[in-house]
Parts: structure tokens; C-alpha cells; sequence
């Protein structure tokens, strides 16, 4: 507290400092977190003094991640602990678990409706189960990490019970238009995220005769972060959360947070304030505790998600790299790797201790929008682009090796795609041995790509064992084509492939030689791309190590390679052949 408890009152003056009760709301803010401090439990003020010792820990190249639902990887968190020796042997030492507090009874979006963010879902154990995970993991080396859902609540959450009810505290947590007059001139400013399946940013709230925000679904109400009260119930929620042992908290559409009139109420000034507020208060009460933003825009602007080597504090130690992993889809799809350039070239370093997190699938669909800017930027037709790739992999032609589904497609043809990994190269139905090798060829240009460069590699859960999509996910009566890439984890394939039979024991034993080849150390020094190559290869080198990547279906001579890449070719000064789909320099031998 003394050494960040003006930073963080000088922060909280910004957001607040107008408010004629600032000062002893204040004071009481410290004191709540101070007393939180005071709790945490010895163990874990060791972990927050080495961290303290190490402010890079996310930026060691041993790590790598893995996401999963808790009930579709394992069931419930006790049994979950049987599945940690599979993960460290695929090097995960980053699990994130995606929402497993109180949730909404019916829909609830995957458990991003939180209508207790005090306890555990009562279907995946307790908050004793929590501490116990968290504890198993520590000893194994290995850091869970949560979603902080800040936007919004369930509309079955108290405090939305108690708005509904009338109590006028309670309505000031949300945010409320009186008229469908201003409901209409508000929506001419802002985007839909849910265009098919929940048009508009508002729902009615027939007893208030007013019309709830809801920027995501109609039970999602969304907070108003200007109200200091927010601020203060949701910080000390995920402090509670940092003292059962969760590590890290990925914060989920970072970038909504803060609404202002005139705007499309995205990426704002006030969030930023708001997440170092928070930064700093982790600071105070869990130094070992890290932030990751989930802000689904092109690189340069989630650079911003970070903050600046020379402000204290900083923001997210983590920021989801959203646009190489759908440039690397692209570059699949079109067969040339324009988009990958592009992106890799406007990429920048994040500050000392920061890192991105590099994927190639997750729970949500894969957005082909977050690349239009560095498209667009570079002179390129981004919109041809994007509906191409789409239409590629969502409704392939015959002959076609994608077997995706359009997400939102009312809203444009290139709005988003779904599918496991494993059917949108075509690993999950290659019908014979010729479309299987060229199958796992796209699989490990995309996850070779992704551990490579810098960044902490996340695993998708079913990832490891070429999983297909959900059997029967739909029809949904809400039409989310997203459950298509959210089936339960196949435990018995992922034991075989433990043991190198089964169809997924390529895919198992390629991650752990990737997790091995970065453990290794190997590149540490930044990436460089490689000029003057042909439009389907990427080339990445620095002074000891260089990857060149084919991502068409054809095989692409050089005959005499560039300097960067010479190295790759046997004998050297020998014409360079890269096979159709191949990686050629990793993973190191």
C-alpha cells in the first residue's frame, strides 16, 4: 500500500474524483483491499514475493497454456486433478479454465452469465475445490487462470433481482435508456456483437418500463463502470478469486467497460483507467496475480492493452493476439500469406514483462473482421479477403478440405467462422493417406506458427487429439453455431494418443515436441520476416534460427534462397525445395 496506494487514488481521481463522496469512498477502498491483503494466505504471499523477484514470469519460453470448460474436459474440478499429468506432458503450465463460477440457470453463454461471482458453479464443485486445484497446481509449476466477466451480470444476479424489484442502488450498478426513441438514436452509434441471435444493444425491462444495456446477449446486463460502487464489489470479487489461488484473470471484452454517449462505446480512455486501477490494486492485496485482455482488434490497437514501459502501473501483463491467429487462417485458406505479412509486420513488441498470447482456436469463432485495418493499412482488399477465406472454410467447394459453419452470417459473409481445429484443415474426414499427411501439414503450420513467434501458445481443448467438431450441437433455438467447437473432451482417444495409438497421437505427439523445442530455448531472440520470397511462403529468421513456411498445396523452389534462410537449404547454396504445406528449420531437431 505504500509503495502503490497513491497511484492507485490518483487513478480512481480520474474515474471518480468529481463525485462529492470521493474521498471517504475512497478510504474505504483501501481499507477493504488492505484487509483482503491481510488474509491472503501464506503460500501464496511467498508466490506474490517471487513474482515480484521475476515481474517477466509470463514471458518464459517454457510456458504454454491450455483452455478448456471445466465440464467438457473433465466434469467437475475434483476429477479435473486426473488430467494434469496429460497436460504436463504436452508442457502446459498456463491452464485456463473458462467460466466456472455461479452461473445462470437456463442460457447462460457458456457461464459468461455470472449470477454469483462469489462462488463456484454448485455442477463443478465448491470454492474448496478451487483452492485445492489451484494448490495441486502450484506444486506441478502450473498457474490457472480465470475469466473476470467485468462487463456484465446475469439478469437472475442479485443484484439485476433487485434493480428488477426497485431498489434504486442497485439500478444505479446498470445502465438504463428511458424511451425507444433513445433507444433507437443509440443503436445508430454502436455495433451489434449478435446480429442474428440477439439484434440491438438494449432489452426491455417491462417492470421499469425501461430498456436494460445489453451489449451482449438480453440476460447479460451490462455494468455502469462510472458508478465507483461497481468498481469496488467487482475488484474485491476478483481479489477473493486471487486469494484462492487463481493466477491470472483474463478479462472478458476488455474493451467494452466503459460507455459514453457519441461513441461506439469500444476501447475508450476510462477502460484504460480502469484496468490500471485494477492492475494497481492487484499490486497491492496479490502482486503475483497478472491480467489478460481479451480485446478483439488488430494488434496495434490491443498494444494499447499493455500500457507503456514507463507507466506505473501497467495494464494487462497479456493481451489474446487475435489477428495472427486469423491471418494464419487466411493464409490457409487463400493459399498465400499477404495477411500473415501484414500482420507480423505491424507487430510490436509488447513492454518488459508483457507478452501475447498466441492461438489457434478458442471457445469463440474465429473473427475475420479484426483484420481489416492492417488489410486495409497495406492497400489490400480486405473485404474480398475476408469473404474468400470464409467462404473457404465455412462452405468449402468440392474438393474442399474445411468443414466449418458461418457464425452470425446475416451480418456479413466474413463475420466469423466455427469448427475444431481438426475439421477446418481437414484432419478430422481426410479419407485416405494422401488428405490425412496433407491435413496434419496445415495442423502444424498453424500451431508450429504459433509457438514460434513470441507469445505464450494456448492449446484449445480436443486440440491435442485432432478432436471433430460436437456431434448434434444444433439446431440451437438461439442459433450460436459456436457449441459446433465445444464438444466434451474424447478421454479415451486422449489416452491412447497418451501412448502414441489412436487418431489423435500425431497431433498429441507434435504439441509436446513444439512444448519441448521451446523449452529448449530456442529462438529467443526476436523474429524477423524474410524479404523477397514468393507469395506462399513465410520466412521468419534472426541470427541463429530461421522457420520458412509453404502454405499452399503446391511444393515452391527457390533456387537461390535468401541469406536469412540459406541455412535451411542441404548442401548450402543448393536450390531450397519446400514441400506443399511443409515447415522447413522447425521445431529444431
Amino acid at each position: 500500500m505504500a509503495r502503490h496506494g497513491d497511484e492507485l487514488r490518483a487513478l480512481l481521481q480520474s474515474l471518480y474524483g468529481t463525485r462529492p463522496d470521493f474521498d471517504a469512498w475512497c478510504a474505504r477502498l483501501l481499507a477493504r483491499v488492505a484487509a483482503v491483503q491481510r488474509r491472503r494466505d501464506p503460500q501464496l504471499q511467498a508466490l506474490d514475493d517471487r513474482r515480484e523477484r521475476q515481474p517477466d514470469w509470463l514471458c518464459d519460453r517454457a510456458l504454454v497454456g491450455y483452455s478448456a470448460y471445466v465440464e467438457r474436459f473433465a466434469g467437475n474440478l475434483r476429477a479435473l486433478t486426473q488430467r494434469l499429468d496429460a497436460l504436463q506432458e504436452l508442457g502446459v503450465r498456463v491452464l485456463h479454465l473458462l467460466p466456472f463460477l455461479a452461473a445462470r440457470r437456463g442460457d447462460n453463454d457458456g457461464g459468461f452469465a455470472v449470477s454469483d461471482f462469489g462462488h463456484v458453479e454448485p455442477r463443478l464443485g465448491s470454492n474448496r475445490d478451487l483452492a485445492a486445484l489451484c494448490a495441486q497446481l502450484r506444486a506441478r509449476g502450473m498457474s490457472l487462470m480465470a475469466d473476470a466477466v467485468l462487463n456484465h451480470v446475469a439478469d437472475d444476479h442479485p443484484w439485476a433481482r433487485a434493480a428488477r424489484a426497485g431498489d434504486r442502488a442497485c439500478q444505479e450498478r446498470f445502465l438504463w435508456l428511458d424511451s425507444a426513441a433513445e433507444v433507437a438514436a443509440r443503436e445508430r452509434e454502436l455495433d451489434q456483437v449478435f446480429p442474428d441471435q440477439a439484434p440491438g444493444n438494449f432489452t426491455a425491462v417491462p417492470a421499469l418500463g425501461r430498456w436494460a444495456w445489453t451489449t451482449f446477449l438480453p440476460y447479460q446486463w451490462d455494468l455502469n463502470w462510472a458508478n465507483p460502487q461497481v468498481f469496488e464489489d467487482m475488484v474485491l470479487a476478483v481479489l477473493r478469486l486471487a486469494n484462492l489461488g487463481v493466477e491470472i484473470f483474463r478479462v472478458d471484452a476488455a474493451s467494452c467497460l466503459w460507455k459514453a454517449a457519441g461513441t461506439n462505446c469500444r476501447d475508450l480512455p476510462q477502460v484504460h483507467l480502469v484496468l490500471r486501477a485494477i492492475r494497481c490494486v492487484l499490486r497491492i492485496a496479490a502482486p503475483a496475480v497478472a491480467l489478460n485482455a481479451e480485446a478483439m482488434f488488430d494488434a496495434g490497437i490491443v498494444h494499447r492493452y499493455f500500457g507503456h514501459a514507463d507507466e506505473a502501473p501497467q495494464e494487462c501483463s497479456m493481451a489474446y493476439d487475435a489477428g495472427l491467429m486469423a491471418a494464419a487462417w487466411m493464409s490457409l485458406a487463400l493459399e498465400e500469406t499477404s495477411a500473415l505479412r501484414v500482420v507480423l509486420g505491424a507487430r510490436r513488441r509488447p513492454p518488459f514483462g508483457c507478452t501475447w498470447l498466441t492461438y489457434v482456436r478458442c471457445h469463440d469463432d474465429l473473427l475475420w473482421d479484426v483484420l481489416r485495418g492492417d488489410l486495409e493499412r497495406a492497400g489490400l482488399d480486405a473485404h474480398a479477403m475476408m469473404a474468400r477465406a470464409a467462404q473457404r472454410l465455412d462452405s468449402p467447394p468440392a474438393g474442399g478440405f474445411a468443414h466449418g459453419l458461418p457464425s452470425q452470417p446475416c451480418n456479413a459473409p466474413f463475420r466469423g467462422t466455427s469448427g475444431m481445429t481438426a475439421e477446418l484443415v481437414g484432419l478430422a474426414t481426410a479419407r485416405d493417406a494422401d488428405q490425412q499427411r496433407l491435413a496434419l501439414a496445415r495442423y502444424t503450420l498453424l500451431y508450429g506458427l504459433v509457438y514460434l513467434v513470441d507469445g505464450l501458445p494456448v492449446i484449445y481443448s480436443g486440440d491435442e487429439i485432432a478432436q471433430r467438431n460436437a456431434a448434434n450441437p444444433l439446431p440451437r433455438a438461439d442459433g450460436d453455431t459456436r457449441w459446433l467447437h465445444r464438444p466434451h473432451l474424447d478421454l479415451a482417444s486422449l489416452e491412447q494418443a497418451r501412448h502414441g495409438r489412436g487418431r489423435g497421437a500425431q497431433a498429441f505427439a507434435l504439441l509436446a515436441t513444439l512444448a519441448r523445442a521451446r523449452a529448449g530455448g530456442r529462438p529467443r531472440a526476436p523474429l524477423a520476416l524474410v524479404d523477397g520470397l514468393p507469395r506462399e511462403l513465410l520466412g521468419l529468421a534472426c541470427d541463429e534460427h530461421a522457420a520458412l513456411f509453404n502454405f499452399a498445396q503446391h511444393e515452391v523452389v527457390l533456387p537461390t534462397p535468401p541469406a536469412a534462410l540459406a541455412r535451411l537449404a542441404a548442401p548450402r547454396g543448393a536450390p531450397l525445395v519446400v514441400p506443399p504445406l511443409g515447415l522447413l528449420g522447425w521445431p529444431a531437431a
